[in-house]
């Protein structure tokens, strides 16, 4: 009764999001790891997932899909994701990784900003 081992879509090695990326920072409050592309130097944020329910995983999947095509100015996109599946005994564990666009501008920096600044929103 050994682990059994299942990728939707290939999930990277360990190995080769270190060559591509290198770990920039982590934010606890958002379980998020900033990550910089080694080539291009462009900036991603990396969000890990465990789910153990096989409806609530295709729900899952099925809004990163819906997110992936999703191309605005206002949002930051999904640049890829990742899923693996794991049945180990009777249990099954899902792991999804999401990459997202990053940007260091936020609503909190702004609203300090101004505060700072005393100007008026």
């Amino acid at each position: 009764m050994g682990q059994q081992q299942t990728a939707t879509a290939r999930a990277p090695t360990l190995h080769e999001l270190e060559e591509r990326f290198a770990v920039e920072a982590e934010i606890p409050e958002t379980n998020c790891v900033v990550l910089r592309e080694r080539n291009t130097g462009e900036v991603f944020a990396m969000k890990e997932l465990s789910i153990t329910s096989t409806e609530e995983f295709g729900r899952a999947v099925a809004n990163l899909n819906s997110r992936k095509l999703l191309r605005n100015d206002h949002y930051l996109s999904l640049e890829e994701f990742f899923t693996k599946s794991e049945t180990s005994f009777c249990s099954i564990f899902h792991k999804i990784t999401a990459v997202y666009q990053y940007s260091r501008h936020t609503l909190r920096s702004e609203v300090e900003a101004r505060l700072s600044e005393q100007k008026q929103f």
